[in-house]
């Protein structure tokens, strides 16, 4: 019986233990997940920042190919980027394999 209680005491203080250490490490896990939060607004708002620039580049290699006096698919190709499986990928389109 007295086993029964050594083990009984042992494994009620390791869960005091433990509980103790996840009060104690909460205010860590909650900044730890309010910065996470903040990363991933961040990383959101330049992937958008990033398409509308490249958007606004493929409009200008649009316009510099539809100009006189330029090789028409000499100048631009189209650039844009992908999403692939957890990650995006710049994907780009050149039409003539000799540039």
């Amino acid at each position: 019986m007295e086993s029964v209680e050594k083990e009984c005491g042992a494994l009620g203080g390791l869960f005091q233990a433990i509980v103790n250490d996840m009060k104690s490490s909460y205010p860590v896990w909650e900044d730890f997940s309010a910065k996470a939060t903040k990363l991933h607004s961040q990383l959101r708002t330049t992937i958008l920042a990033a398409v509308a620039f490249l958007d606004a580049f493929q409009k200008v290699a649009d316009m510099a190919t539809s100009s006189r006096g330029l090789h028409g698919g000499a100048v631009g190709s189209t650039v844009a980027l992908q999403q692939e499986g957890p990650g995006w990928s710049i994907v780009r389109d050149f039409p003539y394999k000799d540039l």
